[in-house]
C-alpha cells in the first residue's frame, strides 16, 4: 500500500533507473477480514541490484503482513526466502521482515548491477485485518501506490474479489483516487471491482475506497459501531 492516503505509504527503493511499464494487481477479500494481494511486475531496470518495497506499519489499518512469496516470471524461478534483513540482497533471494524504522519491507536481489533488462515479477503477500466492520457497512481502503513510490508506470491495472462471497453490482460501492486522474475504476455485475490506470509519474498514489455488505466477513480485529456509510458517500 501502501495504502492510505496520509497513513500508509508504499515505497520502492533501487540503485539506480527504473521504470514500470505494467503492473497488475489480484486481490481477494476474504471472510476473516484479510486481503491477498498478488502484484505483477513488469518492469525495466537498468544497474540495479536490489528491489524494495516498503509498508508503514498502522495497527489501527491493518494488523500485519504475512506469507509474502517472490517470483521471476521472466526465467520461473521462486525465490529463496531469507530472514535477515539486507541493503544488498542476495541473488534470487527475498525477505519480508520488520526494518530498522518499525516498516514492513519485501525486498528481492535482482542481480543487474552494469547491467539493464525488462524483468517480470511476482509479488504475493497477506494483510490481516484489511477490511473493517463498521455498525453499517464493511470497508476496504487500501493505497496501492504511494507518493514517495519512486517508480513512474506506464500502466496498472487490477481486480478486487470477494471470496465466497455472492454480490450484485448493487452491493459494492467504489471510488479510486490519484493525484492525475487518469483512470477508470468500475463494479461488473457479479460485485468484482475493475481498475485501470496509465501514465502515473513518479510520487502519485493511488487508492482504492469501497464498502460493501459487512455480513460477508465473519471477523475482523478492526470493529467498531459506527455508523459510516453515509458521510463515506
Amino acid at each position: 500500500l501502501f495504502m492510505f492516503i496520509g497513513i500508509s505509504s508504499n515505497q520502492v527503493f533501487a540503485d539506480s533507473e527504473l521504470r514500470l511499464e505494467d503492473l497488475k494487481y489480484e486481490i481477494t477479500v476474504n471472510s476473516d477480514g484479510s486481503m491477498d494481494v498478488v502484484e505483477t511486475w513488469d518492469i525495466d531496470i537498468y544497474d540495479t541490484g536490489t528491489l524494495y518495497k516498503t509498508f508503514i506499519m498502522d495497527s489501527s489499518k491493518f494488523s500485519e503482513i504475512t506469507d509474502v512469496r517472490v517470483k521471476d516470471l521472466t526465467d520461473n524461478v521462486s525465490f529463496r526466502e531469507i530472514y535477515n534483513y539486507m541493503y544488498k540482497v542476495t541473488p534470487k533471494c527475498y525477505f519480508g521482515l520488520e526494518n530498522d524504522d518499525g516498516d514492513f519491507e519485501i525486498a528481492w536481489g535482482v542481480d543487474l548491477y552494469g547491467e539493464s533488462d525488462r524483468r517480470k515479477y511476482r509479488i504475493e503477500y497477506t494483510v490481516t485485518d484489511a477490511v473493517a466492520i463498521h455498525g453499517d457497512c464493511a470497508e476496504l481502503y487500501w493505497q496501492l501506490i504511494g507518493d514517495d513510490f519512486e517508480v513512474p508506470i506506464e500502466q496498472i491495472s487490477g481486480t478486487v474479489t470477494f471470496k465466497g462471497a455472492n454480490l450484485a453490482k448493487e452491493d459494492v460501492k467504489v471510488w479510486g483516487h490519484t493525484d492525475s486522474l487518469n483512470g477508470i475504476i468500475e463494479v461488473d455485475e457479479e460485485g468484482t471491482i475493475e481498475f485501470e490506470l496509465q501514465n502515473i509519474p513518479a510520487g502519485d498514489m493511488v487508492e482504492i475506497r469501497s464498502t460493501f455488505p459487512k455480513d460477508i466477513i465473519e471477523s475482523s480485529g478492526r470493529k467498531d459501531n459506527r455508523f459510516v456509510l453515509d458521510s463515506i458517500i
